[in-house]
């Protein structure tokens, strides 16, 4: 039996398994976090919207 190709991805998509996609994401919140709280902004006035705006995320409803 003939092993099966998988489609070319189009340019823009995600590569990578699951866990290297967690992890990329993970790391895009860490470092946006990183960014508001080096603007003088305290940890505990910092929402996860605002985190995730700043990523580029769109947050789950």
């Amino acid at each position: 039996m003939p092993a099966i190709k998988k489609a070319p991805r189009a340019e823009g998509e995600a590569s990578g398994t699951r866990g290297e996609r967690k992890e990329r994401t993970r790391l895009h919140l860490i470092e946006a976090a990183l960014v508001l709280l080096g603007q003088g902004r305290g940890f505990t006035s910092l929402s996860l919207r605002e985190i995730t705006r700043e990523a580029g995320i769109v947050p789950a409803a």
